[in-house]
């Protein structure tokens, strides 16, 4: 299942993306099945139940679809209750910034006013001198968890998306600490789509890789993750 967040006509829906560039919007799905479904993203994830008759009718049902192109991308989960994220947690990029992995789990946040769609533009503040890019794979958590071991994680996970750490590196070393230099307007682009933990499987044998006008600038794996999801 993949599921995408866009603006249509102004306004702010969702829908599942088939056949790589068509996307069935959640209203056409709900004629279809005749029922209703949550307005929101997050109001579905943590209905299992919902999500696994989704999952069996979608491609099996007629249903129409709007052409991908027609639509702006927004980020995947415009909303999110909040995004944590750990530092340093590749030993590729740990050897890249020349730092010794971390003993614990330096941790940081991003507001949900850093959101952006995968192809919206990145606004550079005027006082940024050195503007940075980091691939990141963004673990969405489908339902409300606490104080589980980690065995139980990924009953729990309902999926995983892309996320472009972007990074103002003078801010941040000149701060001495992470959070000014990484939670400024646009600087978590994600998406395009949220892709669930069923069709994605190994997570931890994926691809990363980053271009710059066509220059391959990362080139890594989720296996080189030094603290693996569950923990």
């Amino acid at each position: 299942m993949r599921i995408v967040s866009y603006d249509f006509e102004d306004e702010r829906d969702y829908g599942w993306l088939i056949q790589g560039n068509s996307v069935i919007p959640r209203d056409f799905l709900e004629s279809a099945l005749g029922m209703s479904l949550p307005k929101d993203v997050r109001g579905l994830l943590p209905d299992r139940e919902l999500v696994e008759l989704i999952e069996s009718v979608l491609g099996k049902i007629p249903v129409e679809s709007i052409s991908l192109e027609e639509l702006h991308l927004g980020p995947p989960i415009p909303n999110p209750g909040k995004m944590i994220c750990l530092g340093l947690n590749y030993l590729d990029h740990a050897l890249e910034a020349e730092m010794e992995p971390p003993e614990g789990m330096p941790i940081f946040m991003k507001p949900a006013t850093a959101l952006t769609g995968p192809f919206d533009p990145i606004i550079k503040p005027r006082h940024v001198e050195k503007l940075d890019y980091e691939i990141e794979l963004a673990i969405v958590i489908g339902s409300r968890c606490r104080d589980i071991e980690p065995k139980e994680a990924y009953e729990y996970i309902f999926g995983y998306m892309i996320l472009n750490d972007v990074s103002a590196r003078d801010i941040q070393f000149m701060d001495g600490q992470w959070t000014r230099g990484k939670i400024m307007d646009t600087f978590a682009p994600t998406g395009p789509c949220l892709v669930s933990k069923e069709e994605v499987g190994n997570p931890h044998n994926l691809r990363m890789l980053t271009t710059v006008n066509g220059e391959v600038r990362q080139s890594s794996s989720t296996s080189k993750m030094i603290r693996k999801i569950r923990r």
